[in-house]
């Protein structure tokens, strides 16, 4: 049963490429991004619903959004070795991770920043 008092994030991508779909977060899942703290004032008591600008998810495949979101919400891990035979596009996530200034203490953070901090492009 689910608790009405509880308040939540929802994060709608109306852009996405195939299906329309939403992140559910909790307050402090959220408050780990720099971008949702800002536009989040945590004083209210309701929930947040907010659609996310085409622009910080432009180009990223659903599968990538998808596996950004479990990465965020600590459903999945990094697999121990990120190459080039895998299913999902890491350096799009660490795009993504970027553009909603996720915290840099989370361990996917740290270890994608390893990885594709200095690239370039």
């Amino acid at each position: 049963m689910e608790d009405n008092n509880e308040r939540k994030v929802i994060l709608k991508f109306p852009d996405s490429n195939r299906i329309k779909f939403e992140f559910l977060l909790s307050i402090n899942e959220a408050k780990q991004s720099g971008f949702l703290s800002n536009v989040m004032n945590c004083n209210e008591e309701h929930n947040y619903i907010i659609e996310v600008p085409s622009n910080l998810y432009k180009e990223t495949r659903d599968i990538d959004l998808k596996q950004f979101y479990f990465l965020w919400i600590g459903v999945e891990q990094l697999p121990i070795s990120i190459n080039y035979n895998t299913v999902n596009n890491y350096k799009r996530i660490y795009d993504l991770v970027n553009a909603f200034l996720l915290n840099e203490e989370l361990p996917f953070v740290k270890k994608l920043s390893e990885l594709y901090g200095n690239d370039i492009n």
